[in-house]
């Protein structure tokens, strides 16, 4: 498909999609691609219609369904792929004491830790059953809903997660930004100066972190 698009050849026939995925009920929001080759990766998609998916790249068949109380608007993966971010575009039931709507990032681990007879702990993908997992439902101790991002009081539209995923860049529709550390989910600044929505959001780490944002075409 890629030599298609570079062979003037080929111009006159469109590229062929490897795979039509239609199994999100309303718009997709954000894609989410793994790395590694392409028979080695995998997707997550994230939808209005509350719920990510995880999708295996080799195969195309769709490996688990995560639900969330809200709809989803970003995404941002963990390098090691041990986890996966979701933003919030509705805010949480429950607010917090500011009497303001929290909007959420919740975080969905891609593994799980399984307890053998033998007394053993070992850890287990998620994935594979198409099966569906619940995040932030069902109260704060079950399904990882206590694995959340609280500070943002607007729509979250965009997440960036640094070279090894310790830190997190998040914007929302009033232009706020936070960086956070992920390990703790613990606020480290906050960034009120931007007076439109965030559109671009990159996070890069070397000594201090770094942001770049484009807010309504200005960077």
């Amino acid at each position: 498909m890629f030599n298609s698009l570079l062979d003037d050849s080929h111009t006159d026939t469109s590229p062929a999609p490897h795979y039509s995925w239609t199994d999100h009920t309303l718009p997709i929001t954000d894609i989410q691609c793994g790395v590694g080759r392409f028979h080695g990766a995998r997707i997550v998609t994230s939808s209005l219609d509350h719920t990510c998916k995880l999708w295996d790249l080799s195969t195309g068949t769709l490996l688990t369904t995560f639900l969330f109380p809200t709809k989803i608007l970003a995404l941002a993966l963990d390098p090691a792929e041990r986890y996966f971010l979701a933003a919030s575009g509705t805010p949480a039931a429950s607010s917090s004491s500011s009497n303001e709507a929290d909007y959420l990032i919740y975080q969905a681990m891609l593994y799980k830790a399984k307890h053998t007879q033998q007394g053993y702990t070992s850890l287990e993908a998620v994935d594979g059953d198409s099966g569906l997992e619940q995040v932030g439902l069902g109260g704060a101790k079950r399904h990882g809903g206590d694995l959340v991002f609280r500070g943002h009081h607007h729509p979250i539209l965009r997440l960036a997660l640094n070279f090894d995923g310790s830190a997190l860049v998040s914007g929302d529709s009033k232009g706020q930004l936070i960086v956070w550390d992920v390990a703790s989910r613990q606020m480290v600044r906050d960034v009120k100066q931007h007076k439109g929505e965030s559109t671009i959001c990159m996070c890069c780490v070397c000594v201090c972190v770094c942001v770049c944002v484009c807010v309504r075409g200005r960077v």
